[in-house]
Protein backbone atom coordinates (compact mmCIF):
# COMPACT_ATOMS: atom_id res chain seq x y z
CA UNK A 1 0.00 0.00 0.00
CA UNK A 2 1.25 3.44 -0.80
CA UNK A 3 0.89 6.47 1.34
CA UNK A 4 0.86 10.06 -0.65
CA UNK A 5 3.88 11.51 0.76
CA UNK A 6 6.62 14.57 -0.12
CA UNK A 7 8.96 13.44 -3.20
CA UNK A 8 11.85 15.79 -2.45
CA UNK A 9 12.07 14.58 1.27
CA UNK A 10 10.97 10.94 0.97
CA UNK A 11 11.38 8.97 -2.28
CA UNK A 12 8.56 6.99 -1.70
CA UNK A 13 6.48 9.78 -2.40
CA UNK A 14 7.56 9.32 -6.21
CA UNK A 15 5.55 6.24 -6.66
CA UNK A 16 1.92 7.67 -5.30
CA UNK A 17 1.94 10.76 -8.77
CA UNK A 18 -1.71 11.00 -9.28
CA UNK A 19 -3.24 13.87 -11.68
CA UNK A 20 -6.18 16.85 -10.82
CA UNK A 21 -7.78 19.15 -12.03
CA UNK A 22 -8.98 23.30 -11.53
CA UNK A 23 -10.74 25.99 -13.02
CA UNK A 24 -13.75 23.06 -13.07
CA UNK A 25 -16.48 23.06 -11.14
CA UNK A 26 -15.74 20.78 -8.39
CA UNK A 27 -11.99 21.37 -7.56
CA UNK A 28 -12.50 22.71 -4.43
CA UNK A 29 -14.93 19.88 -3.04
CA UNK A 30 -14.07 16.94 -4.96
CA UNK A 31 -11.44 14.70 -4.45
CA UNK A 32 -9.15 14.44 -7.62
CA UNK A 33 -10.12 18.72 -7.46
CA UNK A 34 -6.41 19.82 -7.11
CA UNK A 35 -7.74 22.80 -4.84
CA UNK A 36 -9.25 20.14 -2.14
CA UNK A 37 -5.77 18.20 -2.22
CA UNK A 38 -3.74 21.48 -1.54
CA UNK A 39 -6.30 22.33 1.25
CA UNK A 40 -5.83 18.97 2.76
CA UNK A 41 -2.50 19.64 2.73
CA UNK A 42 -2.07 22.31 4.16
CA UNK A 43 -4.56 21.56 6.59
CA UNK A 44 -7.12 24.04 6.72
CA UNK A 45 -11.03 23.51 7.49
CA UNK A 46 -12.21 26.06 4.97
CA UNK A 47 -15.33 27.36 5.73
CA UNK A 48 -18.67 27.60 2.95
CA UNK A 49 -18.86 30.81 1.27
CA UNK A 50 -22.87 31.73 -0.59
CA UNK A 51 -22.72 32.52 -4.17
CA UNK A 52 -25.03 34.24 -6.06
CA UNK A 53 -26.93 31.82 -8.39
CA UNK A 54 -25.86 28.56 -6.99
CA UNK A 55 -25.32 26.74 -3.64
CA UNK A 56 -23.06 27.33 -1.01
CA UNK A 57 -19.24 26.17 -1.87
CA UNK A 58 -15.90 26.06 -0.23
CA UNK A 59 -13.94 29.22 0.09
CA UNK A 60 -11.86 29.40 -3.06
CA UNK A 61 -8.22 29.47 -2.40
CA UNK A 62 -7.36 31.91 -4.78
CA UNK A 63 -9.61 34.29 -2.53
CA UNK A 64 -7.11 33.64 0.21
CA UNK A 65 -3.94 33.96 -1.38
CA UNK A 66 -3.67 37.66 -2.29
CA UNK A 67 -3.62 38.50 1.96
CA UNK A 68 -0.80 35.59 2.26
CA UNK A 69 1.87 38.19 0.52
CA UNK A 70 2.76 42.06 1.36
CA UNK A 71 3.64 44.87 -1.69
CA UNK A 72 6.79 45.59 -1.66
CA UNK A 73 5.71 49.31 -2.34
CA UNK A 74 2.58 50.06 -0.31
CA UNK A 75 3.32 47.11 2.28
CA UNK A 76 -0.07 46.51 4.97
CA UNK A 77 -0.98 50.12 3.72
CA UNK A 78 -3.51 48.85 1.89
CA UNK A 79 -5.06 45.60 1.01
CA UNK A 80 -5.52 44.37 -2.84
CA UNK A 81 -8.48 45.29 -4.39
CA UNK A 82 -8.79 42.86 -7.24
CA UNK A 83 -10.17 39.67 -5.87
CA UNK A 84 -11.56 37.47 -8.46
CA UNK A 85 -14.93 37.37 -8.93
CA UNK A 86 -15.35 34.48 -11.59
CA UNK A 87 -16.05 32.57 -8.54
CA UNK A 88 -19.43 34.53 -7.92
CA UNK A 89 -19.13 33.91 -4.28
CA UNK A 90 -20.66 36.89 -2.47
CA UNK A 91 -18.55 39.45 -0.52
CA UNK A 92 -15.57 37.59 -1.29
CA UNK A 93 -13.08 39.93 0.34
CA UNK A 94 -15.14 40.24 3.69
CA UNK A 95 -15.20 36.51 3.77
CA UNK A 96 -11.47 35.90 3.15
CA UNK A 97 -10.77 38.18 5.67
CA UNK A 98 -13.13 37.07 8.16
CA UNK A 99 -11.65 33.33 7.37
CA UNK A 100 -7.90 34.21 7.81
CA UNK A 101 -8.75 36.49 11.56
CA UNK A 102 -10.64 33.20 12.45
CA UNK A 103 -13.86 35.43 12.55
CA UNK A 104 -16.75 32.48 13.47
CA UNK A 105 -19.18 35.46 10.42
CA UNK A 106 -20.42 32.76 8.34
CA UNK A 107 -21.39 30.25 11.70
CA UNK A 108 -22.98 33.05 12.81
CA UNK A 109 -25.06 33.53 10.09
CA UNK A 110 -25.82 30.01 9.51
CA UNK A 111 -26.80 29.53 13.58
CA UNK A 112 -28.62 32.61 12.59
CA UNK A 113 -30.72 31.19 9.67
CA UNK A 114 -31.24 28.23 11.62
CA UNK A 115 -32.73 29.98 14.88
CA UNK A 116 -34.77 31.95 12.35
CA UNK A 117 -36.08 28.87 10.50
CA UNK A 118 -36.67 27.24 14.23
CA UNK A 119 -38.74 30.35 15.08
CA UNK A 120 -40.86 30.29 12.08
CA UNK A 121 -41.77 26.04 12.40
CA UNK A 122 -42.39 27.10 16.26
CA UNK A 123 -44.92 29.84 14.82
CA UNK A 124 -46.67 27.48 12.26
CA UNK A 125 -47.34 24.60 15.00
CA UNK A 126 -48.75 26.87 17.28
CA UNK A 127 -50.85 28.79 15.23
CA UNK A 128 -52.08 25.14 14.07
CA UNK A 129 -52.28 24.13 17.56
CA UNK A 130 -54.39 26.93 18.61
CA UNK A 131 -57.05 26.85 15.56
CA UNK A 132 -57.11 23.07 16.81
CA UNK A 133 -58.39 23.60 20.29
CA UNK A 134 -60.23 26.50 18.65
CA UNK A 135 -62.10 24.08 16.59
CA UNK A 136 -62.44 21.39 19.07
CA UNK A 137 -64.25 23.68 21.82
CA UNK A 138 -66.45 24.53 19.00
CA UNK A 139 -67.36 20.74 18.43
CA UNK A 140 -69.11 20.96 22.04
CA UNK A 141 -70.13 24.03 21.98
CA UNK A 142 -67.46 25.90 23.65
CA UNK A 143 -65.18 28.85 23.39
CA UNK A 144 -61.49 29.37 23.69
CA UNK A 145 -59.73 32.07 25.56
CA UNK A 146 -56.40 33.83 26.57
CA UNK A 147 -54.36 31.79 24.22
CA UNK A 148 -51.49 34.06 22.78
CA UNK A 149 -51.44 34.88 19.34
CA UNK A 150 -47.49 34.22 19.20
CA UNK A 151 -45.68 31.55 21.19
CA UNK A 152 -44.61 32.43 24.61
CA UNK A 153 -41.68 31.00 26.52
CA UNK A 154 -43.07 29.76 29.49
CA UNK A 155 -46.40 28.42 30.46
CA UNK A 156 -48.96 28.98 32.16
CA UNK A 157 -48.90 32.61 30.98
CA UNK A 158 -50.00 35.35 33.10
CA UNK A 159 -53.35 35.35 31.92
CA UNK A 160 -54.07 31.56 32.09
CA UNK A 161 -56.45 30.53 29.03
CA UNK A 162 -59.86 29.46 29.58
CA UNK A 163 -62.28 27.44 28.67
CA UNK A 164 -66.14 27.82 28.49
CA UNK A 165 -69.07 25.96 27.50
CA UNK A 166 -72.77 27.24 26.47
CA UNK A 167 -75.47 25.75 28.51
CA UNK A 168 -78.66 27.63 28.90
CA UNK A 169 -78.13 30.74 27.30
CA UNK A 170 -74.55 31.78 29.44
CA UNK A 171 -71.18 30.90 29.48
CA UNK A 172 -69.83 28.20 31.92
CA UNK A 173 -66.13 27.71 32.66
CA UNK A 174 -65.26 24.18 31.80
CA UNK A 175 -64.80 23.70 35.42
CA UNK A 176 -68.40 24.44 36.76
CA UNK A 177 -69.59 22.40 33.75
CA UNK A 178 -68.24 19.60 34.81
CA UNK A 179 -68.85 19.73 38.38
CA UNK A 180 -72.11 20.19 37.10
CA UNK A 181 -72.56 16.70 34.79
CA UNK A 182 -70.51 15.04 37.93
CA UNK A 183 -73.74 16.13 40.22
CA UNK A 184 -75.90 14.96 37.47
CA UNK A 185 -74.15 11.74 37.27
CA UNK A 186 -74.66 11.30 40.92
CA UNK A 187 -77.78 11.93 40.85
CA UNK A 188 -78.55 9.32 37.87
CA UNK A 189 -77.11 7.15 39.92
CA UNK A 190 -78.79 7.26 43.17
CA UNK A 191 -82.09 6.69 41.45
CA UNK A 192 -82.90 2.96 42.00
CA UNK A 193 -83.89 1.11 38.77
CA UNK A 194 -86.80 -1.06 38.84
CA UNK A 195 -86.84 -4.94 38.48
CA UNK A 196 -88.72 -6.12 35.32
CA UNK A 197 -90.69 -7.99 37.75
CA UNK A 198 -91.92 -5.25 39.94
CA UNK A 199 -92.28 -2.42 36.88
CA UNK A 200 -94.19 -5.33 34.54
CA UNK A 201 -97.39 -4.39 35.54
CA UNK A 202 -97.16 -0.63 35.78
CA UNK A 203 -95.80 -0.66 31.98
CA UNK A 204 -98.46 -2.67 30.69
CA UNK A 205 -100.91 -0.29 32.31
CA UNK A 206 -98.93 2.39 30.78
CA UNK A 207 -99.04 0.77 27.30
CA UNK A 208 -102.84 0.02 27.42
CA UNK A 209 -103.27 3.50 28.16
CA UNK A 210 -101.48 5.22 25.55
CA UNK A 211 -102.53 2.80 22.91
CA UNK A 212 -105.95 3.98 23.48
CA UNK A 213 -104.65 7.30 23.09
CA UNK A 214 -103.11 6.64 20.17
CA UNK A 215 -105.72 5.32 18.41
CA UNK A 216 -107.91 8.27 19.51
CA UNK A 217 -106.09 10.47 17.60
CA UNK A 218 -106.08 8.49 14.85
CA UNK A 219 -109.65 8.78 14.38
CA UNK A 220 -109.38 12.22 14.90
CA UNK A 221 -106.62 12.26 12.10
CA UNK A 222 -109.07 10.34 9.73
CA UNK A 223 -111.90 12.72 10.52
CA UNK A 224 -109.60 15.73 10.03
CA UNK A 225 -108.59 14.27 6.74
CA UNK A 226 -112.16 13.92 5.18
CA UNK A 227 -113.04 16.72 6.10
CA UNK A 228 -110.09 18.17 4.29
CA UNK A 229 -110.98 16.46 0.70
CA UNK A 230 -114.41 17.33 1.02
CA UNK A 231 -113.28 21.23 1.45
CA UNK A 232 -110.99 20.73 -1.02
CA UNK A 233 -113.43 19.17 -3.51
CA UNK A 234 -115.81 22.02 -2.57
CA UNK A 235 -112.80 24.93 -3.46
CA UNK A 236 -112.37 23.23 -6.82
CA UNK A 237 -115.70 23.41 -7.44
CA UNK A 238 -116.15 26.94 -6.74
CA UNK A 239 -113.10 27.78 -8.52
CA UNK A 240 -114.12 25.98 -11.81
CA UNK A 241 -117.51 27.68 -11.68
CA UNK A 242 -114.99 31.10 -10.86
CA UNK A 243 -113.66 31.12 -14.11
CA UNK A 244 -116.77 29.90 -16.60
CA UNK A 245 -118.40 33.84 -14.92
CA UNK A 246 -114.79 35.08 -16.09
CA UNK A 247 -114.29 33.64 -19.47
CA UNK A 248 -118.68 34.43 -20.01
CA UNK A 249 -117.67 38.42 -19.02
CA UNK A 250 -114.63 38.16 -21.41
CA UNK A 251 -117.00 37.74 -23.99
CA UNK A 252 -119.46 39.67 -23.31
CA UNK A 253 -117.38 42.99 -22.80
CA UNK A 254 -116.20 41.79 -26.50
CA UNK A 255 -119.34 41.64 -27.28
CA UNK A 256 -120.56 45.31 -26.46
CA UNK A 257 -117.18 46.78 -28.02
CA UNK A 258 -118.09 45.47 -31.44
CA UNK A 259 -121.99 46.50 -31.02
CA UNK A 260 -120.65 49.85 -29.78
CA UNK A 261 -118.41 49.93 -33.00
CA UNK A 262 -121.86 49.84 -35.50
CA UNK A 263 -121.51 45.91 -35.92
CA UNK A 264 -124.99 43.96 -36.20
CA UNK A 265 -123.48 40.51 -36.24
CA UNK A 266 -124.84 38.35 -33.35
CA UNK A 267 -121.75 36.10 -31.95
CA UNK A 268 -123.06 32.38 -31.50
CA UNK A 269 -122.99 32.90 -27.28
CA UNK A 270 -126.16 34.88 -28.48
CA UNK A 271 -128.28 32.93 -31.31
CA UNK A 272 -127.31 29.70 -29.35
CA UNK A 273 -128.23 28.83 -25.81
CA UNK A 274 -127.31 31.81 -22.82
CA UNK A 275 -124.32 31.65 -20.74
CA UNK A 276 -124.75 28.71 -17.66
CA UNK A 277 -124.92 31.77 -15.18
CA UNK A 278 -127.75 33.76 -16.97
CA UNK A 279 -131.31 33.46 -15.75
CA UNK A 280 -134.12 34.68 -17.18
CA UNK A 281 -135.05 36.88 -13.27
CA UNK A 282 -131.43 38.09 -13.24
CA UNK A 283 -129.77 39.27 -16.40
CA UNK A 284 -126.56 40.27 -16.83
CA UNK A 285 -125.25 43.77 -16.41
CA UNK A 286 -122.25 44.49 -18.94
CA UNK A 287 -119.21 46.39 -17.18
CA UNK A 288 -117.37 48.91 -18.34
Amino acid sequence: MTVPGRAITKKEGLNTARDYYVREGGAASNELGFHRRLKDFVGWELPMAPRFNDVDTPLYLETIFLLLYVEQKLGWGRLPARYPTWLGIRDVGRRTVEFLLGLDAYANALERVAVEEEIKRLRREWSATRSQAEKSAAAVVGNVGGIPIEPIASWPPEVSPTLSVMQSSKWLPIADYLNGLRRHLAELQSVEVPSTLTAEPKIRGELAQLEDQLAGEERSVAAIYDKFEIETAEAESLQQRIDSINDDLRKYKDLRKVRNLGSSDKPTILRNAPPSWYAPDRRPRLMN
